[in-house]
Parts: C-alpha cells; sequence; structure tokens
C-alpha cells in the first residue's frame, strides 16, 4: 500500500473542519498553563452563596470547573470546584452547597489564606473538589449539566401500586424502575450526567420524589 505521499486523495484532518477565526477563538479561551497558580492574601468566606473574595484571584487563570484548593484558613481548608467567576476578585465554588452544612459548603470566615489552582477543568476527575448535596427539583423538568464536568445524581422515590418512573438523559431513558400492580416501594435511581447535557425525571401520577442528591 502506498503512502499519502503524491496521493490525489487526503484524509480529512481535524483542523480542516475550522475557519482560522474559530481555531484562534478555541485557543484564546482555553488555559492550559497559567503564568500563575496560587494568590495570597486576606480572603473573605461566604456561606450564603459559597463566594470566595481575595483580591487577585481572577489572574490564577481559573475557569468553570477547575478544582481549587484552599490553605491557611481555619474552616476552610479543603478542594472546591469553581462554578462562577463573578469577577477578578470573586468567585463562588459548588455552588449547590451554598447556604448548607455540607463538605463543601464554606464557613463565614475573613482570614489569611492561599488559593491553589488543582487541576484544569479538562484534567480533573469527576469528583474532584465535590461532594454529595440534596437539591430542588421536580419531575417533568429538564435541567442541564453546565459545570464542565460530569457529575453522578441519585433519586430516592417510592409509589403505590403499578407506579413507575425514568431517568432520562438528553431526552433518553436511562434508568427505568415499576412496581406491581399490588405492592409499594421506595427505590434508588442513580446515573451519570455528561457536561452540556440535560436530565430530567418523569414519574406515573401515584409516584412520589422523596429525595434528589447530586454530587458537586
Amino acid at each position: 500500500m502506498g503512502g499519502y505521499v503524491g496521493e490525489s486523495i487526503k484524509p480529512t484532518a481535524l483542523y480542516d473542519s475550522y475557519t482560522q477565526a474559530q481555531a484562534n477563538g478555541l485557543l484564546d479561551n482555553k488555559v492550559d498553563r497559567p503564568s500563575l497558580t496560587s494568590v495570597s492574601g486576606t480572603a473573605v468566606f461566604t456561606n450564603s452563596d459559597n463566594n470566595i473574595n481575595l483580591t487577585g484571584i481572577g489572574g490564577v487563570g481559573l475557569e468553570v470547573g477547575d478544582v481549587i484548593e484552599v490553605t491557611g484558613s481555619a474552616n476552610n481548608d479543603k478542594l472546591f470546584t469553581v462554578e462562577v467567576l463573578s469577577d477578578v476578585d470573586n468567585i463562588i465554588v459548588n455552588a449547590a452547597h451554598a447556604g448548607g452544612t455540607t463538605t463543601k459548603s464554606l464557613v463565614d470566615e475573613t482570614v489569611s489564606a492561599t488559593v491553589t489552582l488543582v487541576a484544569k477543568w479538562f484534567n480533573a476527575s469527576d469528583s474532584l473538589g465535590r461532594g454529595w448535596c440534596q437539591v430542588v427539583r421536580t419531575h417533568n423538568v429538564d435541567y442541564t449539566n453546565n459545570t464542565k464536568r460530569a457529575f453522578l445524581i441519585n433519586i430516592y422515590h417510592g409509589g403505590n401500586y403499578g407506579y413507575s418512573s425514568t431517568l432520562l438523559v438528553d431526552g433518553d431513558g436511562i434508568v427505568t424502575s415499576r412496581t406491581q400492580a399490588s405492592s409499594a416501594y421506595g427505590f434508588n435511581m442513580s446515573c451519570s450526567i455528561p457536561r452540556d447535557s440535560s436530565y430530567s425525571y418523569s414519574r406515573s401520577n401515584n409516584g412520589d420524589l422523596r429525595s434528589w442528591k447530586e454530587f458537586r
């Protein structure tokens, strides 16, 4: 078999599908190796919105989905996931935990601390810098994973006499459970939600959504 040299047909390269402007845009918005990976100073941690205020924190090359580590504080020394870049001095981490008392809920505190970039979103495992939290959801409503990384969900539900329910991802039924016509049960349903995917929960009228948790 001959090589490509001198052939009249060549395979289509990935870059052939992008214009130069699109390629430049992708490069401009991706921070592979920021010049600064940590910043220290007086940090204000706020539980109500899981906000970290620290002068220059936006200069650490952060993006949504990145994992950071807090060190030097009395109550907040752990890994977190960036979810909102408010401005150069403010970020919100693990937003679903705001106002709570979970492992990723910030503790109100003003203290000298250091914030370090541990992993970029495209290198971080789905579980790094995350934890389980109870979220408010309802059936037959589409939600979207816009965190840049996949996460797990777990639903506990029950029902009486011929009850059925389904977890859907991008409109496809991924997990389905049913009870017999003469029995009543409670079930756990779990699955992983890929980044940018929509997800929802459908149930029959006699079903009961009792708990919805997400690992984020």
